[in-house]
């Protein structure tokens, strides 16, 4: 963590949701500063977000140079991400399963993949992915846990899918997209057909 006011600057930026003001700023230090990992993937992820794809990809292709090892599956899982926002569905595939190849305990690679597979119909296959992603004891596990009851509810399967909201939920009391899917879930169950 850099205490240099610049980089805090840099940091505050993406935070805050302010893109442009993002990637000016990561210009700026990583002229001064560029193998700068976190600097790399803030300025990466804001041109993505402007969908700057390939100045966003060069940089993360920097970022993988740089990184450490365990750092590698933040940068993977961020090119599948980018192939992901550009219907490139067989390459964020791909790099997602690096991901979890690279972490295999990280819930994150799983959510990623899961939620790729869910939104193009492979309700099944993401099903199993997300399954391996509740039991990984690091990561957002609530978030896998809430992304399978999202896949179970497209299936009709109530029962467990409210066992997945309610998991994500005792994980995380203040997910306010669990609590919306469990309430939702719950109307189905319990108030069908008055609801």
């Amino acid at each position: 963590m850099s205490s240099d006011p610049h980089y805090e600057r840099l940091r505050a930026a993406y935070e805050a949701g302010e893109p442009a003001l993002t990637i000016e700023l990561g210009k700026l230090y990583l002229a001064r500063d560029p193998e700068d990992f976190g600097a790399l993937m803030w300025y990466g992820m804001a041109l993505e977000d402007v969908a700057r794809y390939a100045e966003a990809r060069a940089t993360y292709d920097r970022a993988l140079a740089i990184a450490e090892f365990s750092a590698r599956v933040l940068v993977q899982r961020q090119v599948g991400h980018l192939h992901e926002n550009r219907s490139e569905v067989a390459e964020a595939e791909a790099w997602y399963l690096k991901a979890i190849e690279g972490a295999p305990d990280a819930a994150q690679g799983y959510v990623y993949l899961g939620g790729l597979l869910a939104k193009n119909g492979r309700l099944e296959d993401a099903e199993r992915v997300l399954r391996r992603g509740v039991s990984c004891t690091e990561g957002p596990v609530e978030e896998a846990w809430f992304n399978l009851g999202l896949v179970l509810r497209a299936r009709e399967r109530y029962l467990d899918a409210l066992e997945c909201f309610r998991t994500a939920v005792k994980l995380d009391p203040v997910y306010d997209a669990a609590l919306d899917a469990l309430h939702d879930v719950e109307q189905v169950l319990f108030h069908f057909p008055e609801a």
